[in-house]
């Protein structure tokens, strides 16, 4: 088995924070950009991520998030992982994607997983990711 690239992207981080709670700071982040064009999946995303900041600094990152093709096909995702901020601003971004759309030229991603991965720049709001998925 070995990890194939599905998309790539870069987009600016737009904060709201909701405050403490009982399971630890709130925040959601809205972002949004276009998928490489290279990529298997190409499209607009557009995101919002529910972060949950633990006591020991970890970020719980809770993803909803939709895709539309160039062809307009909607494709909704969910993604659950962690960020691990650094001192000096930035972040490791690891999640675990699970993807549903009624586009028969995108079916294939109902029995996909993503596996997603990059940096954060908590200090200029910069993200970029790549997704990759599992394949024999």
């Amino acid at each position: 088995m070995h990890l194939e690239p599905l998309y790539s992207f870069s987009a600016t981080l737009s904060p709201r924070p909701i405050g403490a709670t009982p399971d630890g700071m709130r925040i959601d982040v809205r972002f949004e950009g276009d998928l490489d064009p290279d990529g298997r999946l190409t499209g607009h995303l557009e995101a919002v991520n529910f972060v949950t900041a633990r006591d020991d600094g970890v970020q719980l990152v809770d993803v909803r998030c939709t895709i539309t093709s160039p062809k307009g096909g909607v494709v909704s995702f969910k993604a659950k992982g962690i960020t691990v901020p650094a001192p000096d601003g930035s972040a490791v971004v690891r999640d675990a994607a699970t993807y549903q759309t009624a586009d028969g030229d995108l079916a294939w991603l109902n029995h996909t997983v993503g596996f997603i991965g990059g940096t954060a720049d908590l200090r200029t709001g910069e993200l970029r990711l790549a997704a990759y998925t599992l394949e024999d």
